[in-house]
């Protein structure tokens, strides 16, 4: 319900809460993936806030199945408006799963301490992604939850 208020909410508000609510996706992506790790009984550096590197260590199964998520999460109507607007305003950035985990790998160590360091040229584009790493932790253990239930909970996809 919260991230639903946020999305209706003046641009004034979003802004208020932006990197509080980055900080928490970069977590959340963190903690599916080593969830998705433990569920293919594979071994993870416990220090480790790396998103790329610990996306790489899931097996290729798993890696198809979120970047099949992403590339249609890419191809809606308003990432492809935002992807217009970066490559207008900053250059042309690419589109692809590996390319946005490098950018925001260490989104989580970041964007916490965002107010220490600058971080002008930090780009972090998946705050999507917990959804994409949710959806494939719940196709492996439907009985953690209803998918359905879960989807009703937070605002669908962009359209």
């Amino acid at each position: 319900m919260a991230d639903r208020q946020l999305r209706e909410a003046p641009v004034e508000r979003m802004a208020a809460v932006a990197a509080p609510a980055l900080v928490l996706s970069a977590f959340a992506c963190e903690l599916y993936i080593k969830t998705l790790l433990v569920l293919q009984k594979k071994p993870y550096p416990r220090d480790g806030h790396n998103l790329r590197g610990l996306f790489k260590l899931l097996n290729g199964k798993t890696q198809n199945s979120v970047e099949r998520l992403w590339n249609a999460y890419t191809e809606t109507p308003s990432r492809q408006k935002m992807f217009a607007h970066f490559d207008a305003t900053v250059g042309v950035i690419p589109r692809d799963l590996d390319w946005a985990l490098r950018e925001a790998s260490n989104g989580f160590v970041t964007l916490r301490y965002a107010y220490e360091i600058d971080t002008s040229n930090f780009k972090y584009l998946i705050h999507e992604m917990p959804t994409f790493l949710r959806d494939v932790t719940l196709d492996l253990m439907p009985h953690w939850g209803e998918k359905e239930d879960l989807r009703d909970l937070t605002t669908s996809r962009d359209q």
